[in-house]
């Protein structure tokens, strides 16, 4: 009876096994020449493929315990793939047009993926590494591109582009990087890199009538708990900002056509804000060293605390600031019809510049040496 009783037991924990090593494949395909490929190996895995239409060509590839991968297509020669190694991460393509493709890999624990894609031609690619990340690209139109790569933990990176050969580009390594991108137009591209911890990017790009062409964000950033923003409002603005070091903090906001704005912070504690609108206004601004103040408004009045105002559009203002060291402040504001120059250098420690021009066509030049200085200058016609 006992030999019963244990051989019972061996063919039910025998069935246990079998069913929980089971893995599940679903395709259904609706056309002509549509291609479709499983392969996986280990527990509980599951893919879902759909195709509707002609020369669609799907690929899941999944290893590891309860990993999911979702693929829909609509349309016609549309290219879909996804690896995953590891377990619990989930990946999701949604296809519908023609002749796009979207890949993703995923190697770790939790990790999500998201892709969709309406319209022509688009590409994107997903790449995390590590756990817990997250990324999401979402692409509407023609011929946009859009890359993800990301190692560690916990990273999120969102992609959304709405309108015809936008670019994208988001690489982070570390923990609990964040990325942001949207871009509304055509012809737009942006750029991040974030590497350390506790970083914070949010680039937008569109315009005045939700469109803007031509406009170019980057951001890079090496350390921990930096922040930057970026908006341009219009067409064939420039933007870029670099930070390297431990809670800096910037923001860049471009209004109008034409206008470059360029930000580079080394060290801890920075601050940085240019806020310039008009046509072809330029700015540029260097710190190094910690808690250094920045701030260069053209056409522009106000703070942080009370919030900035536009006032008439001033035009072929030009702004560079140098500071290196630590506590200096500077602040620059330029208003009127426009053609100013300002540029302030300070090297040391505590001091503090203030150029204030209003009219046309006045320049300033501010150098100080040492710790401690003040110097004021206002000009106005």
């Amino acid at each position: 009876m006992k030999k019963v009783i244990l051989s019972a037991a061996a063919v039910w924990l025998s069935a246990v096994c079998l069913f929980a090593q089971s893995n599940t494949s679903s395709v259904n395909s609706t056309g002509n020449n549509n291609s479709a490929t499983v392969n996986q190996t280990g527990n509980m895995n599951n893919s879902s493929i759909n195709q509707n239409g002609d020369w669609n060509n799907a690929n899941a590839n999944q290893t590891g315990v309860q990993n999911n991968a979702l693929q829909n297509q609509t349309g016609d020669g549309n290219n879909a793939s996804v690896f995953q190694s590891g377990d619990y991460n989930y990946a999701t393509q949604n296809q519908s047009g023609n002749w796009n493709s979207a890949w993703s890999s995923q190697y770790g624990t939790g990790n999500e993926a998201f892709q969709r894609q309406i319209g022509n031609g688009n590409g994107a690619s997903a790449y995390q590494s590590g756990d817990g990340n997250y990324s999401n690209q979402y692409q509407s139109g023609d011929y946009n591109s859009a890359g993800v790569g990301q190692s560690g933990t916990s990273n999120f990176a969102n992609q959304q582009q709405i309108g015809s050969y936008n670019w994208a580009s988001s690489n982070e390594g570390g923990t609990n990087n964040y990325s942001n991108q949207f871009q509304n137009g055509n012809s737009n591209g942006t750029t991040t890199q974030l590497y350390g911890n506790n970083n914070f990017s949010s680039q937008t790009q569109t315009g005045f009538s939700g469109t803007g062409n031509g406009n170019y964000s980057s951001h890079y950033a090496y350390g921990d708990n930096n922040v930057s923003y970026q908006n341009q409002f219009g067409n064939s603005n420039q933007a870029f900002t670099g930070q390297s070091g431990t809670d800096n903090w910037q923001w860049e906001h471009q209004r109008g056509d034409g206008n470059s704005a360029s930000s580079y912070q080394g060290g801890a504690s920075n601050t940085s804000t240019q806020l310039t609108w008009g046509n072809g206004n330029q700015a540029y601004a260097s710190q190094y060293g910690s808690d250094n103040v920045n701030i260069q408004l053209q056409g522009i009045t106000g703070n942080d605390e009370d919030g900035y105002y536009y006032n008439a559009a001033s035009d072929g203002n030009y702004a560079n600031l140098y500071q290196s060291g630590n506590g200096n402040n500077s602040y620059q504001i330029q208003l009127g019809a426009g053609g100013h120059s300002a540029t302030t250098y300070q090297i040391g420690n505590d001091n503090a510049a203030t150029t204030s021009q209003t009219g046309n066509g006045h320049s300033s030049f501010i150098n100080q040496v040492g710790n401690s200085n003040v110097a004021t200058v206002t000009q106005n016609n």
